[in-house]
């Protein structure tokens, strides 16, 4: 598979959006601010730079917005395009591994939480009414809620 710079792009969009970040760099205004500008940087996205030496070997790195004036922050190596898919296959790696586990992991102490008040609710001990019907209520939420 020939790695274009295209292909890297939509690598980098996606992170975008697992990562919950705006998609584009830059958001045109519809009237300009103050200072004339009529374009606002959104901080957070990441972008593909490219750099090319005049080799024949294009130089990328992957690099966030920080600031509101459009400032760059890289936060990869500068890689050729071979490296920096590999780099990317890497972040996506360690996203799919801490994401899956910590999710599967979170699920774990409300089953729990759940199982406890439900044997609670199923004792013979009929005292608290109230607190048995408003708990009652708080599991049929976190259940609806699945």
């Amino acid at each position: 598979m020939k790695i274009t710079r295209s292909v890297l792009q939509s690598r980098v969009d996606r992170l975008n959006v697992v990562l919950n970040r705006p998609s584009t760099a830059w958001t045109r205004l519809e009237k300009p601010a103050k200072d004339g500008h009529n374009m606002r940087s959104n901080e957070g996205c990441f972008v593909l730079s490219s750099n090319s030496p005049g080799d024949g070997w294009t130089r990328y790195s992957l690099s966030q917005i920080v600031g509101e004036n459009g400032g760059e922050s890289t936060v990869s190596p500068t890689c050729n395009a071979q490296e920096m898919w590999a780099y990317l296959r890497g972040v996506f790696d360690v996203l799919d591994s801490e994401y899956t586990h910590r999710f599967d992991d979170a699920l774990q102490p409300l089953q729990n939480l759940i199982q406890s008040a439900k044997n609670l609710l199923d004792a013979k001990d009929k005292t608290n009414v109230s607190f048995r019907e408003a708990l009652k209520a708080a599991i049929a939420k976190v259940e609806g809620a699945k």
